[in-house]
């Protein structure tokens, strides 16, 4: 696994693990927008950290989804002015943010990299 991913991969964890408490918890004000945002930021965490963590061909892909999918449940909860709403945005805009850049910095990788996964030839 390249270096330039645990930084993406923790934030990533960071959501996952946030998200799921929040959806566990009982909050005033939440919405079925927000419980389905959450819950696709959840997902969509977890499904990143998979193909960063073996190097998929497809995970710059996956970044951007991510980074979308988790800016807009940091929007969500950044709205709500509520510690639990504020504890979980914060950690879904650090992730989008994380996944933005190695979205971006995908493009300057080498195809000597890409090549090297754990699952080349």
């Amino acid at each position: 696994m390249a270096h330039q991913f645990l930084s993406c991969i923790e934030s990533c964890r960071n959501c996952a693990v946030a998200c799921e408490a929040f959806l566990s918890e009982t909050h005033e004000g939440k919405t079925a927008q927000v419980l389905g945002i959450l819950t696709d930021a959840l997902e969509v965490c977890r499904l990143t950290m998979s193909f960063l963590l073996r190097n998929s061909e497809s995970a710059e892909a996956i970044c951007r989804a991510c980074a979308s999918i988790c800016g807009t449940a940091a929007n969500e909860c950044g709205r709500v002015q509520e510690e639990a709403f504020l504890s979980c945005a914060q950690a879904c805009k650090q992730c989008a943010d994380e996944c933005n850049r190695v979205a971006h910095g995908w493009l300057g990788r080498k195809k000597e990299e890409l090549a090297g996964g754990p699952y080349a030839a």
